[in-house]
């Protein structure tokens, strides 16, 4: 591809990205890069230099801030950029503190920051070399320079005031060499046990434990109990995983029909490994767990069923207990009855014996 078309590409895809944040039109304020990416394999102590092109290619002037930024990418998952600070104890030790810029362009400062100012359609050369410190251990490193738009400042010396309006970077991939170690894993991954419907739910995450990036590819696939396919989804794709750090994803896999019964949902994460030296050998990663699907109108009865069998229990619990207090009740009665019918015998026979008997002093 020739310099005219990645310039072009560059331009419109700075463009892009700047009209997709939210509440801010840039149909005026444009910016782009030349290039978007340099990667570079350094010692330890030894330096790699590189340059691009900075290019207004709106209608309007603009103030371009140029700062580089170190990438973090936090337990979440999250990504994000750190200026270097010189009061930071492991500040050498810091990828933004190894490069020198040097813009080829008159120059302000907002700041410590540097800034350029370039008329529509003009561009500036921004040259810079980055410089790896003795000692620091092997892996891939990432740094970011900015080039971020803002409003004219109101000094051109010292510190001055100004608004951040838009920003693209150029990604420097810095591999120090050295002990390459990949330690790639998923955890946690997860899927619901029991689903009701055609949709199940996932989430996973993929924990780069080494030293070096790695591009992923992921595939869900739901299988049945023979191990056949069912459906399937690619849920990655050519996914930068930074070294030591992390990526998380998730969502819902739609089962396209409704299905009832047992499932297995396998994950399957691909990669190239590096093996001595021997770049894009393939790695497999497979993690699967089982899932009950159950139709949403099979569930639903279910739930009716239980519902109506657990009213009915109820009810004839409640007729038995009411028939055990009635039948207690006429026990009683029967038994206060017969107690009654006694003493009345007893009272009438002895009636009849002091009326046979005129001597019965009683009588």
């Amino acid at each position: 591809m020739s310099g005219a078309w990645r310039r072009a590409l560059c331009i419109v895809a700075a463009g892009a990205a700047l009209a997709s944040v939210p509440g801010i039109a840039y149909a005026e304020r444009t910016i782009g890069l030349t290039t978007g990416r340099f990667d570079f394999s350094v010692a330890a102590g030894q330096t790699e230099a590189g340059s691009l092109e900075v290019i207004n290619s709106g209608r309007e002037p603009l103030t371009v801030l140029i700062y580089a930024a170190n990438q973090a990418v936090d337990e979440h998952g999250e990504t994000a950029y750190t200026v270097p600070s010189r009061d930071d104890p492991d500040f050498l030790y810091s990828p933004a503190s190894w490069i020198r810029l040097d813009v080829g362009a008159e120059t302000g400062a907002i700041g410590n920051i540097p800034y350029i100012k370039l008329e529509p359609g003009e561009s500036a050369p921004v040259d810079f070399e980055v410089g790896v410190p003795d000692g620091v251990p092997p892996g891939d490193h990432q740094i970011i320079i900015f080039f971020e738009m803002s409003d004219r400042p109101e000094t051109q010396k010292g510190t001055g005031t100004s608004s951040t309006t838009g920003r693209i970077g150029c990604r420097i991939r810095v591999r120090v060499q050295g002990e390459i170690v990949e330690r790639m894993e998923v955890r946690p991954f997860w899927v619901r046990g029991l689903v009701m419907g055609e949709s199940v739910p996932w989430s996973y995450a993929l924990r780069n434990g080494g030293n070096v990036d790695k591009i992923v590819d992921a595939r869900l696939i739901l299988l049945d109990g023979s191990g056949n396919e069912v459906v399937a989804s690619q849920v990655a794709t050519e996914t930068s995983i930074y070294a030591s750090a992390l990526s998380e994803n998730a969502g819902v896999l739609d089962t396209l029909s409704q299905l009832v019964g047992r499932y297995i949902m396998r994950l399957e994460v691909t990669y190239p490994r590096e093996s001595q030296g021997a770049a894009d050998v393939p790695e497999l990663i497979v993690e699967e767990r089982p899932v009950w699907i159950v139709p949403l109108w099979l569930a639903i009865t279910a739930i009716v069923l239980a519902g109506g069998l657990l009213l009915w229990l109820s009810w004839r619990q409640a007729v038995r207990s009411a028939q055990r207090r009635v039948d207690r009740g006429q026990i009683r009665g029967k038994t206060r009855g017969g107690r009654h019918s006694r003493s009345r015998r007893r009272r009438e026979a002895a009636q009849s014996v002091a009326a046979e008997d005129p001597s019965d002093p009683d009588a």
